[in-house]
């Protein structure tokens, strides 16, 4: 008798009634949320008047309240079960996205991000790990990339979206058919996803204090990096790379519209068609990373993505951006899937949700500097050197060119320990891989 396994399926995954309530629910929230996101730039920079560094300082508050979530509530996942952490924060997103239609100073915008970024944290950690429990570990390289295929595929789905409402029918438009969306994923969540952990017994008040908990838990996050090599090492990949790509975060809107002269919907459509390109990449990056090794697709995607980035300073009108910016966002989309089905090899099921949580405080402090450090050096190059934003721009281009090619020279340097815990090294060698 024959003890090979059927080959793996993205349809039938898909399928798995676990996975297919989770891609739904959280694809919908990245729809609605893909939908406001382009927007809020355009929002602050053009009607509220912000300066570059106030959009930076923006997004940083949604990086350090996620990072103050994900790790704690990661951990806390671990013992009370994904499910609550997961209904909770879809249900945050809705309220979160309806407050934008409140929100007349930068400051407001400034406060509700940093709400939404709790909610953040506390959902995509937990939805990753709550995937890896259920996942083969053999084939995780393809599962990661079919998940992500899934939710980006709201997430480049939105703006376009979202251009064409804002266009019809205004920006609170966009905003309130966010929440709604949001608040559809929070009861299909609620009423259809499975738990997928056995939920500890609380044995007193005391234990679940939540200061305490947040407190001790975000503790733990921390001694995972210590306890997992290989953990540290793709989160301070992780925290490079994302830096690199953070730095135009926020400022790519006012790039088409401010100095190209672009519509939102100009927006929408370069988003969304560079994400419909990182879809195609992405679904054969997973298979690729399962049979030649997810290390080995990790290198590949950085250095791509450093060796193109440069094209970005050849912009110089509409046409030239929607060819030049989608294929430079979807070189961006190769590396990603593999850190994060690494972080499944390298930590074990039980402190999954922890590693997850712990990984995602590191990658995410790069929100927190690249942002902002991306409106530093324009509001520099504009206020001191006397350049014009097109010229702030490039000069920006340049930076996060060296930068791409600094995360490839740490991805080399880790290597060896992406290596060794990448499963495809272990069905090689016919190795029952760790767990």
């Amino acid at each position: 008798m024959s003890d090979k396994k059927a080959p793996f399926s993205r349809w039938a995954f898909l399928k798995n009634p676990i996975i297919s309530v989770l891609i739904f629910s959280n694809g919908i929230t990245m729809l609605g949320f893909g939908q406001i996101l382009p927007i809020i730039p355009i929002l602050m920079y053009d009607y509220l008047h912000a300066s570059e560094i106030e959009i930076g300082l923006t997004i940083s508050s949604f990086a350090i309240t996620r990072i103050l979530s994900q790790g704690p509530i990661g951990t806390l996942s671990d013992k009370y079960g994904r499910k609550p952490f997961i209904t909770v924060s879809l249900l945050g997103y809705s309220i979160v996205s309806f407050l934008y239609i409140f929100a007349f100073q930068t400051w407001h915008i400034l406060a509700i991000r940093a709400v939404q970024g709790f909610f953040s944290g506390a959902l995509w950690p937990v939805s990753d790990a709550m995937v890896m429990d259920i996942c083969d570990p053999k084939h995780r390289g393809k599962v990661i990339s079919t998940i992500q295929i899934a939710y980006n595929a709201g997430w480049f789905a939105g703006p376009f979206l979202g251009g064409v409402i804002a266009d019809l029918y205004g920006i609170d438009a966009t905003f309130g058919f966010s929440a709604g969306l949001s608040f559809t994923a929070f009861i299909i969540a609620l009423l259809f996803l499975r738990e997928t952990m056995k939920v500890k017994r609380v044995s007193s008040v005391k234990e679940v204090s939540i200061i305490s908990s947040l407190r001790n838990n975000f503790e733990k996050s921390f001694q995972a990096l210590g306890k997992f090599p290989a953990l540290k090492n793709l989160a301070i990949s992780a925290f490079v790379l994302q830096t690199s790509l953070s730095l135009l975060q926020g400022y790519t809107p006012i790039f088409i519209s401010d100095v190209l002269n672009g519509t939102e919907l100009d927006i929408g459509l370069i988003v969304g068609v560079g994400g419909v390109l990182g879809l195609i990449t992405q679904f054969f990056v997973g298979s690729l990373g399962d049979r030649y090794g997810k290390w080995l697709i990790l290198e590949v995607g950085v250095f791509i993505a450093a060796t193109l980035s440069p094209t970005l300073l050849l912009i110089q009108n509409l046409l030239q951006a929607y060819i030049i910016l989608p294929i430079v966002m979807c070189c961006n989309m190769i590396s990603s899937p593999m850190l994060t089905a690494l972080v499944g090899d390298a930590v074990p099921s039980d402190e999954r949700g922890t590693g997850y949580g712990a990984y995602g405080v590191v990658r995410d402090f790069s929100l927190i500097i690249g942002s902002p450090l991306g409106g530093f050096i324009l509001e520099l190059s504009r206020k001191f050197f006397g350049a014009s934003l097109l010229q702030s721009l490039r000069i920006l281009f340049i930076f996060r060119s060296l930068m791409l090619f600094l995360t490839l020279f740490v991805t080399l340097y880790y290597m060896r320990s992406f290596k060794e815990v990448d499963t495809i090294i272990w069905v090689r060698s016919k190795v029952p891989p760790p767990e």
